[in-house]
């Protein structure tokens, strides 16, 4: 039961942290159109509103492709598969064959079970 009342504790605090960053995103967006708004203008007084309109919009266009390109997947390169063992020699005939130490899989996931039961019992303390 105190498993699901922690996992509960924690959606709450996502949700609050989503919501939050919601209203945020309202209030940067509104900040950003004002901004906008105001560089038009002193633009306009300058040099017109077409070129205000136009120098406003190629700005935007310009964050908007730059936020594009940042934000796509990156496309990962294939590597090659790396050898995990190393070619061993054969043996001269009549000589003892020394014995080879290896980890097996059976070994590494016991291991990480070990890891993973000491830290569980260490975080209950």
């Amino acid at each position: 039961m105190a498993m699901i009342t922690r996992f509960a504790a924690k959606v709450e605090i996502k949700r609050r942290r989503l919501v939050a960053t919601a209203v945020a995103g309202v209030f940067l967006l509104a900040a950003l159109v004002f901004a906008v708004s105001a560089v038009w203008l002193a633009l306009a007084a300058e040099l017109g509103a077409i070129f205000a309109n136009m120098i406003c919009a190629a700005v935007l266009a310009l964050v908007g492709i730059i936020i594009l390109l940042v934000g796509r997947p990156r496309r990962l390169k294939a590597v090659p598969p790396v050898a995990t063992t190393t070619a061993v020699p054969p043996a001269a005939p009549g000589a003892p064959v020394a014995p080879v130490a290896s980890s097996t899989l059976f070994g590494e996931i016991m291991g990480a079970f070990a890891a993973g039961s000491e830290l569980g019992r260490s975080m209950r303390r």
